[in-house]
């Protein structure tokens, strides 16, 4: 390019900064073009544009603009004179590369005056690994919120103080019958049955004050048209001890078949009962061999209008004559020796001479003192049909609570497990913790604490995407509990942070297997879209102090910590055990 002659004394003062700035420009990590403004030609590129769009300098200096980009010649036209313009700073577009790859960039164009000439000057960065995780981020929320509405029970966050509705899900929705937007200008003590919310409020207050950590209970919900609608409910808080209570997440079973169910068998059970006061089985009584009663059941059963139409009939005379001996032999039977006849079917005549098949069983007694027999019988065909009535009330309520043990055993998985990797979640694992604790505590047992973390996991996470990360993580811990006992207890402790907790066990035998789980890491390979990624880990180990009165398994997960940084200090991928003498005092 042409330029003003200067005198010497002009010359030797720019030549370095000329030589400065090209070399800051040559030599600088962005992508660098210049462009002339009116026909988009590529004027110099530096070598990150080189390597970047995979063209020679001399070939990618022959270019426009137009012809790296997959935007039609016209838009191009109007975003460049936008710059021109001063309306806008810079844009995103696609841009395509030497090989044929098509990559997202955000281009920041500014003009500029050399050699009174005015031209563009672009910097330009490449964002499609950005573009990807956002996508990537959006998918996972997509996916997040489809099973959060496409769950069974209904699940609501709510505003601990005001019991305000935040978020609510399609089947919260759907069991009271409010929309979306009506629900959540609402609170859980509108629409709670008046009978039932005080228990409700005493059950969040103790939750408020950490007498306890989750409740359940069934309770009444209104309905949007009036009509109640009992639920099984489990509230758990979404704040962690001793800080402000704030949100609290309400799981909801609609159990209102099941409570009907109860309530028709408790109708059934009424019913019966009523009938055997009300409505006696049918009983006869016979003396000296002759019928001297019936009661209306047996007279409805029989089909005779009175005791009096089989005055000094036998009773034989009301049994089919296949039964005859039977009957004749246990009547004997139970008179000699006082017990009972068994239970027998058999065929009565009714006073029409049909027959009715019926269930009975004799019993003797002293009537007016003389000896005597009580049948009871009933009609089979009528105890059937009770039966099968019951039957299928009986099954249907137990159909109704193996879905209430199923809702409530999952409620339970998610309230102890972190979703990604299936392990026990923090809340959950400190329980168990504080079990074992005091066990080791109680008998002078060791017991020890592993405690993990991914190196450099951001860094996969923000070259791989999320998605690699998660699929790195649950890798890492298969590899992890395949080299863990069934007693041992493994739980996410946040982020990418791990423990173990080692019942029964020494540092010094704990540390053998924290280097197996070190080593079986190491050579995990998780292939991704873009290459097969590798992970280490920094591991820390610490054991319970008996000779220091350790009181609570929060200050062995802190030596363990304490280790696990020293780990991290030494150069990572690798296990410390606590040595008081160098990672610190307890």
């Amino acid at each position: 390019m042409a330029s003003k002659k200067s005198s010497p004394k002009n010359r030797g003062a720019s030549a370095p900064d000329e030589q400065i700035f090209r070399l800051m420009f040559e030599g600088h990590s962005a992508i660098m073009l210049l462009i002339e403004p009116q026909t988009g030609n590529i004027l110099d590129a530096n070598q990150s544009a080189v390597d970047f769009y995979g063209y020679t300098k001399s070939k990618l200096c022959g270019m426009t603009i137009q012809e790296i980009t997959t935007l039609p010649p016209e838009q191009v036209a109007v975003e460049r004179q936008k710059i021109l313009n001063g309306k806008q700073k810079y844009s995103v577009f696609q841009h395509r590369l030497a090989s044929g790859e098509v990559r997202v960039v955000e281009i920041h164009l500014s003009p500029i005056a050399l050699h009174e000439k005015q031209m563009l000057f672009s910097i330009i960065h490449d964002i499609t690994a950005r573009r990807q995780a956002e996508e990537a981020l959006r998918e996972s929320e997509s996916r997040f919120r489809a099973l959060f509405d496409q769950m069974a029970v209904g699940v609501a966050r709510i505003e601990t103080q005001t019991g305000k509705f935040i978020q609510v899900n399609q089947k919260d929705y759907d069991i009271v019958g409010y929309s979306r937007e009506e629900m959540e200008s609402l609170d859980f003590q509108s629409i709670t049955h008046p009978d039932d919310l005080q228990a409700d409020l005493e059950n969040m207050e103790q939750l408020k004050s950490g007498t306890v950590r989750e409740y359940t209970m069934e309770k009444r919900l209104i309905h949007k048209n009036g009509s109640i609608v009992w639920v099984a409910l489990t509230v758990s808080p979404m704040w962690v001890s001793g800080a402000v209570p704030d949100f609290h997440i309400a799981i909801v079973q609609d159990i209102t078949e099941r409570k009907q169910a109860e309530e028709a068998l408790k109708e059934s059970e009424e019913r019966y009962r009523t009938l055997i006061e009300w409505s006696p089985e049918a009983m006869a009584v016979y003396q000296d061999g002759k019928l001297i009663y019936l009661n209306p059941a047996a007279i409805k059963v029989l089909g005779v209008i009175s005791t009096e139409e089989l005055a000094g009939k036998s009773a034989l005379d009301l049994i089919h004559p296949d039964f005859h001996q039977m009957v004749l032999a246990r009547i004997k039977n139970s008179t000699d020796t006082g017990v009972s006849a068994p239970l027998t079917e058999m065929q009565f005549l009714k006073v029409d001479g049909n027959t009715v098949n019926v269930e009975s069983h004799a019993m003797p007694i002293v009537y007016n003192g003389k000896p005597s027999m009580i049948v009871v019988f009933r009609d089979i065909t009528a105890r059937k049909q009770g039966e099968d009535e019951l039957k299928y009330a009986k099954e249907k309520l137990e159909a109704a609570n193996l879905e209430l043990q199923a809702a409530f055993e999952h409620e339970q998985y998610l309230a102890h497990t972190d979703v990604l990797t299936g392990v026990n979640n923090r809340r959950y694992l400190f329980e168990l913790a504080e079990h074992e604790f005091e066990v080791a505590k109680r008998y002078q047992r060791p017991l020890s604490v592993i405690m993990f973390d991914l190196d450099h996991f951001k860094q996969i996470n923000d070259t791989f995407g999320h998605a690699a990360g998660d699929q790195m993580l649950e890798s890492v811990i298969q590899a992890v509990c395949a080299q863990l006992r069934d007693v041992d207890l493994i739980g996410r402790y946040g982020g990418e942070e791990f423990i173990i907790i080692l019942p029964m066990t020494s540092a010094q035998h704990a540390y053998p297997l924290a280097e197996r789980i070190r080593i079986s890491v190491a050579a995990l390979r998780v292939k991704t879209s873009k290459s097969t990624v590798t992970v280490t880990l920094s591991i820390g180990v610490a054991e319970i102090n008996h000779a220091a009165q350790d009181t609570v398994v929060e200050n062995v997960i802190r030596r363990a910590d304490q280790a696990l940084y020293a780990a991290k200090q030494a150069g990572r991928n690798r296990t410390v055990v606590f040595d008081p003498n160098v990672t610190g005092a307890t």
